[in-house]
């Protein structure tokens, strides 16, 4: 029986497009899946005090998607819903504390939810 033999060129184009198109795939397999969302997304879990910090939620086919932000970390960051697929909110974080974030996404009448917390510290870590 005659083993397979890959050149190194071959299999350098194969890690490449691997890695390049990574992301698409994973995008497309959780966009074809109604009750998980497409991305959840917080740019920085540990931001400096009055850093800015992206939270973007896109879900497939989703009637309302709602963010929730509780805590004296989240500064700018507030509660706000929107009618669609989409929201996102680049906003400064407080001064220090946490941020408590909780996605509400509504699709077909069912609604799930997602959490999440920013960290905010002078430093960046807080030690017990």
């Amino acid at each position: 029986m005659k083993k397979a033999r890959y050149s190194p060129i071959f299999l350098l184009l194969a890690c490449f497009a691997f890695v390049f198109f990574g992301k698409f795939l994973k995008q497309k397999l959780f966009s074809s899946d109604h009750s998980t969302p497409s991305a959840v997304d917080i740019s920085n879990f540990t931001p400096a005090p009055g850093e800015t910090v992206t939270v973007r939620i896109a879900a497939y086919d989703a009637s309302t998607i709602q963010l929730t932000s509780e805590g004296e970390g989240c500064g700018d960051i507030v509660s706000r819903s929107v009618d669609g697929s989409m929201l996102e909110e680049t906003e400064a974080v407080g001064l220090s504390g946490e941020c408590h974030l909780k996605a509400h996404i509504t699709t077909d009448g069912q609604a799930k939810i997602y959490t999440g917390t920013i960290a905010v510290y002078e430093n960046g870590v807080q030690f017990p």
